[in-house]
């Protein structure tokens, strides 16, 4: 199955409303959340609340992916194309952006936060979002997770982190021992992101 890559403009866009005093988005723990977790539970969790952490790139992508010119003059917002670039470079400098993504669960409920505020609550229950319209935002952290352990297992995690995270997003890394030793069974999951998919998750 192909599954669209997600632009960091895109993704921006939908984890755009953050609040602090409740889950943003409630999603069904459904066979898709099911295999993401055993992928990040392959992470050895880390300090008392036994949170998992790991860091998953997107491409800045073409400027369509900010938005469609003609629209967003319509609407008013921009006046010139070059004023509408301008605003996707200086929003996107960087051809790669990283988005911290930490798990952890509590309330007998698994929760996912993208760069700790953005949060997604999965549970079993009537109250849930429109899942269809997460499922490109579900598909790009499967794929991105899978890449992430696939790294530490081959030990060249921590040098990719080194070498291309931005200095001030720098708050760690994961060592090759905290992998959990049922790794291998991740590969299974491999098969659902196609050759393509799974490529642009990688940097």
């Amino acid at each position: 199955m192909h599954h669209r890559t997600l632009f960091a403009p895109q993704i921006d866009n939908m984890i755009r409303s953050p609040r602090s005093w409740e889950p943003d988005i409630y999603l069904p723990l459904d066979t898709a959340a099911t295999q993401l977790f055993d992928v990040l539970d392959n992470i050895e969790p880390l300090g008392e609340d036994g949170f998992r952490l790991l860091w998953i790139p997107a491409e800045r992508g073409p400027i369509t992916a900010f938005g469609h010119y003609d629209e967003l003059y319509e609407d008013g917002e921009y006046q010139t194309y070059q004023e509408f670039e301008q605003s996707w470079l200086s929003s996107y400098p960087d051809e790669t952006v990283w988005y911290k993504i930490t798990c952890t669960e509590y309330d007998d409920c698994r929760h996912l936060f993208i760069n700790g505020r953005f949060c997604i609550r999965f549970a079993n229950d009537d109250h849930t979002n429109n899942p269809e319209y997460y499922v490109p935002l579900m598909n790009w952290l499967m794929c991105g997770a899978q890449y992430c352990v696939i790294q530490c297992k081959n030990d060249s995690y921590n040098t990719i982190i080194r070498e291309k995270l931005p200095f001030d997003m720098r708050t760690g890394t994961i060592l090759r021992r905290e992998v959990v030793p049922g790794f291998l069974r991740t590969l299974v999951f491999a098969r659902l992101c196609d050759d393509d998919q799974f490529a642009a998750c990688t940097v």
